[in-house]
């Protein structure tokens, strides 16, 4: 995965099929083509998502007695991944949160992760409240408004703050191929 190897400073070899792993499945969005017309495929991803409890999430991956690194395949637009750091952070705080970064996180799809890359991502209202209940201050103001919305969902773009798009790391790479 060269995103990965291009920002690591380890020599470490990291073999997927001998890393644990957490399995869960997510909210349906659809994506458009550039008419916004036609549907190209559906993306499934949402921020913090209700059908995963992020704070046993994160106490898992805080009391592995070794190292861990964070792969997040089929990211999307990076909402798992950045779900993921920001339990984290809400619950260890940032410093602390620090030993799991970067998030490794990739799609098979150029286009979303070279969105990803820009740290553009749209957030729908119920995505918004969620952010509002994170207690830990490193946790809040991570998302700033681009002033422009998705013409079909109705969806508002944000900017994604340097502080959290440095805890994930995007790349193109297939699970398939991978393993």
């Amino acid at each position: 995965f060269e995103a990965y190897r291009a920002h690591s400073s380890s020599t470490t070899n990291y073999n997927i099929r001998n890393i644990n792993t957490i399995s869960f499945s997510s909210i349906q969005r659809n994506v458009y083509d550039t008419d916004n017309i036609h549907l190209k495929y559906r993306n499934n991803t949402c921020l913090l998502r209700g059908d995963l409890n992020w704070k046993m999430l994160a106490r898992y991956i805080n009391n592995k007695k070794v190292p861990q690194k964070i792969y997040c395949y089929a990211c999307s637009d990076g909402s798992e991944a950045y779900s993921i750091a920001l339990s984290l952070i809400n619950k260890l705080g940032r410093d602390k949160a620090k030993k799991f970064f970067p998030i490794i996180s990739c799609d098979t799809d150029s286009k979303v992760i070279s969105r990803a890359k820009d740290g553009v991502i749209a957030l729908t209202t119920k995505d918004l409240k969620k952010l509002h209940r994170l207690k830990n201050p490193d946790a809040q103001g991570v998302f700033h408004p681009t002033g422009h919305k998705d013409c079909i969902s109705g969806d508002e773009f944000y900017f994604v703050d340097e502080k959290l798009r440095d805890c994930v790391v995007f790349g193109t790479s297939d699970i398939v191929e991978d393993s």
